[in-house]
């Protein structure tokens, strides 16, 4: 099975699995200026609080982010971070889950037989300063609008007189 179908699939357990935990999900949501740090997806519930998932399709995926240190930038904008992984990605990356849990970061992987995620590391809830939980909470609104800047073109209206 190719990454981008993996992927999807990742993303569309981690949504069904934080909806019926009672958040409202938004997948590839930009939570920094120019799209410099951009997370699969960003959950919140009617507490405001901040969920982020980040999924990874194979080992090559984990490691280019991983180098960066790209997903620790992310920590500062939740209160809890989790990974979603496959059965087989998590049995190779499991040498990397103390530095998760140090990180207070949390694992969800697709079990195989179910087709639901499982956690098999929950993470750790962390304070989020109120100016930044302000303005991921104003990302979403922007982005949960029907019209924006970001998906409509400035349209032309002619309006026929129906008076006469």
């Amino acid at each position: 099975m190719d990454r981008k179908t993996i992927t999807q699939g990742l993303t569309k357990a981690a949504n069904s699995y934080f909806l019926r935990r009672g958040y409202s999900c938004t997948n590839e949501l930009g939570i920094a200026k120019w799209g410099k740090y951009k997370v699969d997806m960003l959950g919140m519930n009617m507490r405001g609080d901040l969920v982020i998932c980040e999924v990874k399709s194979s080992v090559a995926d984990f490691t280019s982010d991983d180098k960066r240190q790209k997903w620790v930038n992310y920590l500062p904008s939740c209160h809890r971070f989790y990974w979603v992984l496959t059965e087989d990605l998590a049995e190779k990356l499991r040498p990397h889950f103390p530095r998760f849990a140090e990180h207070g970061c949390g694992v969800l992987v697709l079990d195989r037989s179910t087709g639901y995620l499982r956690c098999i590391k929950p993470a750790r809830r962390r304070k989020m300063l109120g100016k930044e939980q302000r303005h991921i909470i104003i990302r979403l609104a922007w982005r949960a609008g029907d019209v924006s800047k970001r998906n409509s073109r400035r349209t032309r209206i002619f309006l026929e007189d129906t008076t006469q």
